[in-house]
């Protein structure tokens, strides 16, 4: 395993500091100096970058398909640059967008932070253990124990796609399938960062809770956030279709039955929005020709609604009705939608998200709290609705996990409950 080194960075928590992460010459929502371009045929690459002074050179792309990522000269003002494109008058682009950043809650510096206060726990707190971890408040609220009896996730593969994890973590022994590093290039998705500082620990506190709630189900980690708990939506991109197919052979069937994204943006990414249809859908090649290796359909999608604390909304979760998408918000301990979750008709349900213990880097536990916490209760759920009802389609595990939810509240999201969502027959 290679030595990832521990970086301390500055957390900015408003809008005065957001330039603080990003750097003072970047205060928009997207990755300076690129675009993310998708044409009708690679064969129009060469005059595309010649007549809008692109590099010719994708800096990436995804697999053989004419969907790239491209450089942009100094100076060149991306949202303009888009929309050329976007009306470019040979018809030869498809979409065109620009490289959209996104987050973690704790990354108070993302586009999240622009709708509200995102960041609103911090790091975790140390000072749980396995004792706590086992005990806590949410298994009892949402009846786990009593579902454990009657399913615990076997056959279930979940994609972690988040700050990577603690790979030596003792609550991951045998419960860790191969995953890939999407900032580092590399097939190593250990965490990066220093205790107690901004985002480091998230992924490691979202896939134990995921371990709690499904103990036999296994996790593929992804990390697309880098130190700074920031990624973008081409490692996003990149990284859905990985968990689809990761090893890239179709015959095989080794991708993810489910996805958890405790991360986002405010930013609406047609292509995230393409790709999670695509991996969602149990026949993709019908409904979306122009990405035909996608061949893993049936893959459930869970993301964080945010932390906002209005209606602000926050993609990939707020992509509209989508088979197979689940936007989850915060529930407290009284059954009552968190202070700071975000809200709105298209937050789905909500899970326990205040004060969760779960795993944290260097085999310890700790408490964390905000909708990131509440997703992966929901990924959990789903996969033990998965080895319960194993006929069921994306949409029909996410219609079984609200028909058994519990209503807290008029017009509030229904609050999970596992044991009902694995005795109730579909």
């Amino acid at each position: 395993m290679k030595f990832k080194l521990g970086i301390i960075f500055v957390l900015a928590v408003t809008m005065a500091l957001f330039g603080s992460v990003f750097g003072q010459s970047n205060p928009d929502p997207y990755v300076n100096n690129e675009i993310i371009v998708r044409l009708k045929s690679a064969t129009d690459l060469p005059s595309i970058a010649q007549q809008y002074g692109l590099n010719i050179s994708p800096i990436s792309e995804i697999g053989d398909l004419p969907i790239y990522r491209l450089r942009v000269p100094s100076g060149v003002s991306i949202p303009q640059l888009v929309t050329l494109l976007q009306a470019d008058p040979f018809n030869r682009v498809m979409a065109a967008e620009p490289n959209y950043i996104l987050g973690s809650p704790v990354a108070g510096g993302t586009p999240w932070s622009m709708g509200g206060s995102w960041s609103i726990g911090g790091s975790w707190s140390i000072g749980s253990s396995v004792k706590g971890y086992s005990i806590q408040w949410m298994r009892g609220r949402i009846n786990l124990d009593a579902a454990q009896l009657v399913s615990r996730g076997a056959g279930a593969r979940i994609a972690v796609i988040d700050t990577g994890i603690d790979t030596q973590h003792p609550i991951f022994a045998g419960k860790l399938l191969p995953g890939y590093d999407f900032v580092d290039s590399d097939n190593d998705p250990s965490e990066v960062g220093s205790a107690h500082v901004g985002a480091y620990g998230h992924g490691t506190h979202v896939a134990g809770i995921i371990t709690m709630v499904a103990p036999d189900a296994k996790i593929i980690p992804v990390r697309i956030l880098d130190q700074n708990g920031v990624g973008d939506v081409w490692r996003l991109a990149k990284a859905l279709i990985y968990a689809a197919n990761p090893d890239g052979d179709p015959s095989t069937n080794d991708g993810a039955n489910i996805v958890n994204l405790s991360l986002g943006t405010t930013q609406r990414s047609d292509l995230i929005t393409k790709i999670i249809k695509a991996v969602t859908n149990r026949d993709p090649l019908n409904d979306d020709p122009d990405l035909p290796q996608i061949l893993h359909p049936g893959m459930i999608i869970v993301a964080s609604a945010g932390n906002t604390g209005n209606g602000v909304h926050i993609y990939p979760a707020a992509s509209g009705e989508i088979d197979g998408l689940i936007a989850v918000g915060s529930s407290s301990a009284g059954d009552a939608l968190s202070s700071f979750s975000t809200r709105g008709e298209w937050v789905q349900i909500m899970a326990p998200g205040e004060r969760i213990v779960s795993s944290v880097p260097g085999g310890r536990y700790g408490v964390w709290q905000g909708t990131s916490m509440s997703a992966p209760i929901v990924a959990g759920v789903a996969a033990l609705v998965r080895q319960r009802f194993s006929n069921l389609s994306p949409a029909g595990i996410f219609e079984q996990l609200r028909r058994t939810s519990v209503s807290v509240g008029s017009g509030l999201p229904r609050r999970i409950d596992a044991a009902q969502a694995v005795t109730n027959a579909p």
